[in-house]
């Protein structure tokens, strides 16, 4: 499944399963955005309940250029991690107790709802 270039898209119901297929992950972001020329910031916050990921599944996330996106995950049911948690790609200001980076299966990192995952974007600056 790949996420638009829209903000608070909802995946509910999702199911993976007999998911192995090369190195493909069950999600992905920014959907178009694959390019440098695609002029898009990324980020945008994608609400997920009800998710299943079976023990086939060997990546959860790729993330797309520009490698910025915001999984919030309602009712822990992506992560683990509970209500209000979040799955993100990994920079080095995730690098927090709260938060646990698996690139491998994770594709960047898992936060529980301590922390809070927001896009920020600035416009004719």
């Amino acid at each position: 499944m790949i996420g638009p270039r829209t903000e608070n898209f909802r995946v509910d119901g999702a199911r993976f399963f007999n998911f192995d297929w090369k190195e493909a992950a069950a999600l992905s972001s920014c959907s178009h955005c694959f390019h440098p020329q695609a002029t898009d910031s990324g980020a945008r916050t994608i609400r997920f309940s009800n998710t299943y990921i079976d023990s086939s599944v060997k990546r959860i996330a790729n993330y797309q250029l520009p490698w910025r996106a915001i999984f919030l995950d309602e009712d822990g049911s992506l992560t683990g991690k509970g209500a209000g948690s979040w799955a993100t790609p990994f920079y080095p200001h995730h690098n927090r107790t709260e938060c646990e980076h698996n690139e491998t299966y994770y594709g960047g990192v898992f936060c529980d709802n301590t922390v809070q995952v927001r896009r920020i974007a600035f416009s004719a600056a």
